[in-house]
């Protein structure tokens, strides 16, 4: 059902998702998730970049986008970016979540460049519903 390095890691597997934050100076997002999550992301990023032809100069920087978008997403799961302790609900033991910022026009153009190439490439499920970005709290 889910690609191999998509599968949910840890015991919270319904209870965490994607999420968003403005940063503190309102110019860019904080995008948050556990290991899981951003892998996901990740694997979704390379699926939809996989079908950029790199070697056309026309389509090469949607191609490097959607590489450096990647670069910081790996960085968030591995743990080198942000990272914050939560509880969910009732639990008692906190759990860890990663990641990154990206400034609020660069994220524009990753979603839209995602998008965008999502309509030449066949996506299962789960790489649909990581094209929707988290939801943004305030």
């Amino acid at each position: 059902m889910f690609p191999e390095n998509c599968k949910f890691a840890g015991r919270h597997q319904f209870q965490s998702m994607l999420q968003g934050y403005p940063t503190r100076s309102g110019t860019g997002i904080a995008i948050y998730g556990d290991y899981g999550d951003l892998r996901c992301l990740y694997d979704t990023v390379h699926h939809f970049a996989a079908a950029i032809d790199e070697g056309n100069k026309l389509q090469k920087g949607q191609h490097q986008l959607l590489m450096n978008f990647a670069y910081e997403i790996r960085h968030a799961y591995m743990g080198t970016r942000l990272k914050k302790k939560i509880n969910f609900y009732d639990d008692i033991e906190e759990q860890s979540q990663y990641g990154f910022q990206l400034v609020w026009t660069d994220i524009l153009i990753f979603i839209s460049v995602l998008q965008d190439n999502a309509g030449y490439l066949k996506s299962d499920k789960l790489h649909q519903a990581n094209l929707y970005m988290p939801k943004i709290y305030y």
